[in-house]
């Protein structure tokens, strides 16, 4: 990725209709991506697919301990009184992971079925009611219904 970036770029894109959801979504409530890719390469892939998002609102590998350390902070904000969080995500694990400390939070924690996890996993998922299982048209819908 570092030494040919427009390589990377020209290999790697946002699932379809994605990019056009995040815009409409992005224009009416805060939007923010927790990626395990760098900033500077999450940042390269959304402006590639025409989203622009400020830079804090796109946590990138290295600037936070793990996702939740996130959503703590994202979930203090006194602007973010009142409002729900949804966190959508394709590791279960993680999932998993903040589901205790998150508990009682207005957090609605989605499991991507469209990223890297397996059927299996998907059905682990559905058993858990924490967890909803979020397919990608559900997801762009979801997004576009914020505006």
């Amino acid at each position: 990725m570092a030494r040919d970036l427009e390589g990377w770029l020209a290999t790697n894109h946002l699932y379809a209709g994605t990019a056009e959801a995040l815009l409409v979504a992005s224009q009416a409530a805060p939007v923010f991506v927790i990626t395990t890719k760098q900033q500077h390469f999450a940042q390269a892939l959304l402006r590639n697919a025409g989203v622009t998002l400020p830079d804090d609102r796109v946590y990138g590998l290295g600037m936070y301990k793990d996702k939740l350390e996130v959503l703590l902070d994202l979930l203090g904000r006194p602007e973010y009184a009142g409002h729900v969080v949804h966190f959508v995500e394709d590791r279960y694990p993680t999932l998993e992971a903040v589901h205790e400390p998150l508990k009682g939070r207005p957090v609605q924690c989605h499991l991507a079925t469209w990223g890297y996890n397996t059927e299996e996993v998907r059905q682990l998922a559905a058993t858990h009611g924490h967890v909803a299982l979020l397919g990608l048209e559900a997801f762009c819908a979801m997004l576009r219904s914020a505006a």
